[in-house]
């Protein structure tokens, strides 16, 4: 087995024409990356011109498209990069986004070291960076890790936030992943954009043995601008998205691993809440209160009950006010209520 893998970056493109060359440099710093992989997704801009030109310059560059030339979305463009693959090892990116000169220091020490199978893949935090002075205007820049160094086997119970010392999750875009793993898992899932990387990393979790890497500071970056993807999706759809999420992670749980009863049963139970949601959007304080009597650990769930509460007072600034408000209240007064309704392990 080779002492120092190879690493192929895996980069879908969408409507990126002025970001691609930063973000392809971002990857290209490191001696380990043997090639980028770049699939291009019917984009309406410039950017399959931008991929061309850079495709001649760059001898790292590998450039594809969808065999019939359409739009299929980030989870069939990464799981299309990946096929076309040759290195052991996978990094996700996206095209407005970067790496950071830090981003492969735990892996040297570890897997680029000495690969001995034991770790399919490494995380770490990501963190983020402004590309229009718009953005700066109206969104926060965002962190992204776990909380702590948890161990691999517990890590599927820190994702479905079912675990009481860490929290939290990571960003595929600062994952380093085995590339059978991925072929495993059966790829990305096509129907939860933008949400695809939250539906494999669940998966990846349970698959697999995944480590923390650098989770105090950022390995990567993500771009925020006007155009991204997860600003186009409104609350009522972010719900529809979050049901047919859960539905996911059920069936496959179901069929891979069916003796992780607990995990299931704390899904069931989230798509419940979900569901009641979805079926009931602009529901009556009256009807939200009835639902809470019904389902204790609902109202004792800080997110879950966040859901309750802006599907009646909306997503807005009083919706949050309310949330924060209960949460503050719940915490002080009823702590016993919280420990009582935990569905938490570890």
């Amino acid at each position: 087995m080779s002492e120092t893998p190879s690493l192929s970056v895996v980069i879908p493109v969408w409507n990126a024409g002025p970001f691609i060359e930063k973000s392809l440099k971002s990857a290209l710093q490191f001696d380990e990356v043997s090639e980028v992989v770049f699939v291009e997704d019917a984009s309406t801009d410039n950017s399959l011109e931008v991929l061309y030109d850079i495709e001649k310059r760059y001898p790292q560059v590998r450039l594809f498209r969808h065999p019939d030339k359409k739009n299929h979305g980030a989870g069939a463009s990464r799981s299309l990069g990946v096929q076309m693959a040759t290195s052991e090892w996978i990094a996700f990116l996206d095209a407005d986004d970067m790496f950071l000169p830090n981003r492969f220091e735990f892996e040297r020490k570890t897997i680029f070291k000495k690969d001995d199978g034991t770790i399919d893949g490494v995380y770490g935090e990501f963190g983020s960076h402004y590309l229009d002075s718009e953005s700066e205007k109206d969104r926060d820049l965002v962190y992204t890790s776990v909380s702590g160094n948890a161990p691999s086997d517990e890590l599927k119970y820190v994702l479905l936030n079912m675990h009481n010392k860490y929290n939290g999750y990571f960003h595929l875009g600062v994952t380093t992943l085995r590339k059978s793993l991925i072929h495993e898992i059966g790829y990305f899932a096509t129907n939860v954009e933008p949400n695809e990387d939250t539906d494999m990393s669940i998966k990846l979790a349970f698959a697999g043995k995944l480590v923390a890497g650098i989770i105090k500071e950022p390995v990567g970056s993500r771009g925020v601008h006007l155009n991204n993807r997860i600003n186009k999706v409104d609350f009522p759809h972010h719900l529809r998205l979050k049901e047919v999420l859960l539905l996911n992670w059920k069936s496959w749980l179901e069929e891979k691993f069916p003796n992780e009863a607990r995990a299931l049963e704390n899904i069931e139970r989230e798509l419940a809440t979900v569901q009641f949601i979805n079926n009931n959007l602009g529901m009556s304080i009256g009807e939200a209160i009835s639902f809470f009597r019904k389902r204790p650990d609902v109202f004792f769930d800080m997110k879950k009950s966040e859901l309750i509460i802006k599907a009646v007072l909306g997503r807005n600034a009083l919706g949050s006010f309310i949330t924060k408000l209960k949460e503050k209240i719940v915490l002080t007064f009823f702590k016993s209520k919280i420990q009582k309704y935990d569905l938490q392990v570890g």
